[in-house]
C-alpha cells in the first residue's frame, strides 16, 4: 500500500491562499507607491504685483496668459477684462501704484506656474500721456493654499 506524502497538499494549499491575499497586498501597497498629489490644487486665487519707480498711474493695460481665468477681482481699482480660453486683457483705472493690482482666480491652482503678464500700455493720471511699458513689470503670487467662498443671494 502506498501512501502520498500530504506536502504537496499543502503546498498547493499555501499557494492558492497567497494567491488569493496577492490583490489584497497590492491595494494596500499601491497608495505607498503612488505619488503624493499636490496639496495645492483646485480653485484658487493669483495675486498680481505691479513693480514700477513711478509715483502712480491712471490706467494700465495687461495681458495674461497660460490657462482658464474663473474670474478677476481689484480691492481698490474698477477693471474691465477681455476674459477667453488661455489669453486674458485686462485694463485697470484708478491711482495705480507699485504693489497688489488684481486677483486672478484660476480653476486649477496646480497649474499657476503657466501663467504669465505682461504691460502693455499705461498712461498716466490726468493727462493720459503713454508710458514706456518697459518701466513696468508684474510678478505673480503663488500661495500655497488659498480659499475663496462663493456666496449667492438668499443663501
Amino acid at each position: 500500500m502506498s501512501r502520498t506524502s500530504p506536502c504537496p497538499r499543502l503546498a498547493l494549499r499555501a499557494g492558492i491562499g497567497l494567491l488569493a491575499a496577492l490583490p489584497i497586498v497590492v491595494a494596500a501597497c499601491r497608495g505607498a507607491l503612488e505619488p503624493e498629489p499636490s496639496p495645492v490644487t483646485g480653485l484658487g486665487a493669483l495675486t498680481l504685483h505691479l513693480r514700477t519707480e513711478s509715483p502712480g498711474e491712471g490706467s494700465i493695460q495687461l495681458l495674461v496668459t497660460g490657462g482658464p481665468v474663473d474670474s478677476l477681482d481689484s480691492g481698490q481699482s474698477r477693471f474691465w477684462a477681455s476674459v477667453g480660453p488661455d489669453r486674458h486683457r485686462v485694463i485697470v483705472v484708478g491711482d495705480i501704484r507699485p504693489g497688489p493690482l488684481i486677483r486672478i482666480w484660476v480653476p486649477d491652482r496646480g497649474r499657476s506656474d503657466a501663467y504669465e503678464a505682461i504691460v502693455e500700455q499705461v498712461a498716466a493720471s490726468y493727462t493720459y500721456e503713454q508710458r514706456d511699458p518697459a518701466e513696468y513689470s508684474l510678478l505673480f503670487e503663488r500661495p500655497a493654499v488659498a480659499s475663496r467662498v462663493n456666496v449667492r443671494p438668499g443663501s
